[in-house]
């Protein structure tokens, strides 16, 4: 992830809102606004990224939130296989999801 802080952030004032109460609109705007201001400057700062730097140094960095946003096509590829082998293993075994983790990690 190139700007974990930014995730730390949203994390944070969605505790916030949390703790505010889910009706309360002053601190629900605030995350949104957060989200809103970081999200495309993370964006275009992963760009600067690839252009300064050189694609290769952060081909499987995400921007920031991982698995959604910025990822390279080799990570995306990993999550993937990832949830494919977590089917197999449950089509194969015939068993819970908690057995085809398990089978998974082993």
């Amino acid at each position: 992830m190139l700007y974990p802080h930014y995730f730390c952030e949203w994390i944070e004032w969605l505790g916030f809102w949390i703790a505010a109460g889910f009706s309360s609109v002053p601190a629900m705007m605030f995350v949104v606004n957060e989200v809103a201001a970081m999200l495309p400057r993370a964006v275009k700062g992963k760009r600067w990224y690839a252009e300064k730097f050189g694609e290769e140094k952060i081909r499987n960095k995400w921007a920031v939130i991982p698995g959604v946003l910025g990822g390279g096509r080799e990570e995306r590829e990993s999550w993937r296989k990832i949830g494919s082998r977590t089917a197999a293993c449950v089509e194969r075994r015939g068993s819970t999801l908690v057995d085809a983790a398990v089978t998974r990690t082993l």
